[in-house]
């Protein structure tokens, strides 16, 4: 996600995505209690998660 367009923080266990301005355009918060339990459990599920939000973000599928 990071690159000329967006960025992406992880803030307060969330991942928050600015846009090119640096505003913040959307949040994607863990399934679970974290990513790393998220990942720990089921790490092909968890990037499978990321990829739907941030496309969603993103203005993707």
């Amino acid at each position: 996600m990071d690159g000329h367009y967006f960025t992406c923080k992880l803030e307060n266990d969330e991942l928050v995505v600015y846009d090119v301005i640096n505003a913040p355009t959307g949040k994607v918060a863990p399934r679970g209690t974290s990513f790393t339990e998220d990942f720990t459990q089921d790490a092909d599920s968890l990037w499978d998660y990321l990829d739907k939000q941030l496309s969603k973000i993103a203005g993707g599928r």
